[in-house]
């Protein structure tokens, strides 16, 4: 299928990084995931950016639940959410104060504050160059630990409920419940 270029949404922002900036991720995304394997932060139902999980383990824990919940007689309703572009929505305050909960070092957090500021966008379409603007939000994309980083970013929520089973995987999420048939009948009573 060839690439419609007249439409932007086929288009997402590339972090153009110096070697040594690489250099530097590669010690800071190991140290990140010792960090994150040593307090176990990431949930089991994390599949993306995750050594030893692939989309076909995702798709494998998604067939188990269905059937699992079928068998009991319970309902099973699944949703998947596209988060192809919620690497440009990681709020880096936010990020670095749930680093900071989870017990990362001031110092790493301070290196991790720097590399994320003071970051400028700008596009170009042949000899036209638009005025550059800062980037307040978004991990580098193109960057070796900026996965890493929106694991960290988006991992909690695999935590919001008791009902939902909630899975990341690939370009997509996806999240389904497994309710009986008596608290489906009294989430519709309320309503």
């Amino acid at each position: 299928m060839k690439l419609v270029t007249n439409i932007t949404i086929n288009y997402r922002p590339v972090s153009l990084l110096p070697q040594f900036s690489k250099t530097l991720e590669k010690l800071y995304s190991k140290k990140l995931c010792n960090f994150i394997n040593k307090h176990k932060l990431l949930t089991d139902s994390q599949y993306r950016f995750k050594t030893n999980q692939s989309t076909s383990l995702a798709l494998t824990e998604l067939t188990e639940e269905t059937t699992n919940s079928i068998d009991k007689k319970k309902f099973a309703v699944g949703a998947f959410i596209d988060l192809k572009k919620a690497f440009n929505t990681t709020d880096h305050e936010l990020l670095i104060r749930k680093l900071e909960k989870y017990g990362m070092w001031r110092v790493a957090l301070n290196w991790l504050r720097s590399y994320l500021r003071d970051r400028y966008q700008f596009v170009k379409m042949g000899e036209h160059k638009s005025e550059c603007l800062n980037i307040v939000c978004g991990v580098p994309q193109g960057s070796l630990f900026g996965p890493l980083l929106f694991n960290m970013y988006i991992h909690d929520a695999c935590k919001v409920s008791a009902i939902f089973v909630i899975c990341w995987w690939h370009k997509f999420s996806s999240f389904w419940w497994k309710l009986t048939a008596t608290l489906v009948h009294n989430h519709l009573r309320n309503l």
